[in-house]
């Protein structure tokens, strides 16, 4: 047998394991079928690009059916589609393994026994629901004095439901199913933590919503210097070049989000500073207040410059350091 003939035996196998993989029904898909067959695919497609290299390069006649046909490229998109749907299979798999899940059977065949396994499974899907809000947030990505709103509100609607329910099932439970105890415990920590998280990036005056590192409020942190005075910062359109030891200096970084949308406009607004009117970018989600060198020099070159150990931290994590600022 000649290499084109094995190429086509090994096209033939991929096709055969895509066509009968598509045919089988989702119950028989289990993760053990999964693995052993994407193992099997993916071994069939290495033997079957390995040998399209060397044909490539061994025959000189490239008007044969299978260049003609464009045979590798049709082949390599039933493999990838193939390899995909697998792989996307696995990871459905393993996530409703990580499913909140415990064990649902009560004593005894009353009436009040099947009244507590009927709270149970309520109890499941509350469990579920308020697990899944959880795993969801990521309180690091929060800009917006709405989504804390959002949040909390959420979360206390779903953990209402749980608490009411929980008093139920205790009294008809009597302390006797341990799983559900751990698993009621396990939740509600978890909703403590992050509730308590959340409430930290509320500022002191208490008003809902309100940004703690950007609420304007007297008494609060966002937006004044160590020694509580309001600043503007100036910042220079280009990195320096001294910023190397920025994780050693034991300067305060500043996160400073900056998006680029090509059909976004932002929205600006012209303010009086100083007698002197400017274009300001409006962002609520900023902790500081910057203009370039160029609006610096052109409109109050007569403020000094105070320096401050201020770096700004971008939304792709890249760091600036500013000129320093300007005491209003």
């Amino acid at each position: 047998m000649n290499k084109l003939e094995f190429q086509q035996i090994c096209f033939d196998n991929i096709k055969t394991l895509c066509s009968n993989y598509n045919k089988d029904s989702s119950s028989r898909k289990t993760e053990e079928y999964l693995n052993k067959r994407l193992k099997s695919l993916q071994s069939q497609w290495q033997d079957f690009e390995e040998r399209n290299f060397v044909l490539e390069q061994e025959l000189e006649n490239k008007n044969i059916n299978y260049f003609m046909d464009g045979i590798y490229e049709k082949t390599k998109k039933i493999y990838e589609e193939t390899k995909t749907n697998m792989e996307n299979r696995l990871r459905s798999l393993k996530e409703q393994k990580q499913n909140v899940k415990f064990d649902l059977t009560m004593p005894g065949e009353s009436e009040s026994g099947q009244q507590g396994q009927h709270l149970l499974n309520k109890q499941e899907c509350n469990f579920n629901a308020i697990d899944r809000v959880m795993s969801k947030i990521d309180l690091s990505l929060i800009t917006e004095k709405w989504e804390l709103d959002d949040y909390l509100s959420i979360l206390k609607s779903k953990w209402e439901a749980i608490d009411k329910l929980h008093w139920e099932i205790d009294f008809l439970l009597k302390g006797t199913n341990d799983v559900y105890y751990d698993m009621f415990t396990n939740i509600e920590d978890k909703y403590d933590q992050l509730k308590k998280k959340i409430n930290n990036k509320i500022c002191k005056c208490k008003r809902t919503g309100n940004l703690r590192r950007v609420c304007p409020r007297a008494g609060c942190s966002g937006g004044k210097d160590i020694r509580g005075r309001r600043q503007v910062n100036l910042v220079k359109t280009s990195r320096e070049n001294d910023l190397e030891d920025i994780s050693s200096s034991g300067e305060l970084e500043e996160e400073l989000h900056q998006l680029s949308l090509n059909s976004y406009k932002p929205v600006s607004l012209q303010i009086l500073v100083d007698d002197a009117w400017i274009q300001m970018e409006v962002d609520t989600g900023s902790a500081v207040s910057c203009i370039s060198k160029k609006t610096y020099e052109k409109f109050y070159k007569s403020r000094s410059i105070e320096s401050n150990t201020v770096i700004f931290k971008f939304y792709d994590g890249s760091c600036v350091k500013p000129l320093g600022g300007s005491l209003q």
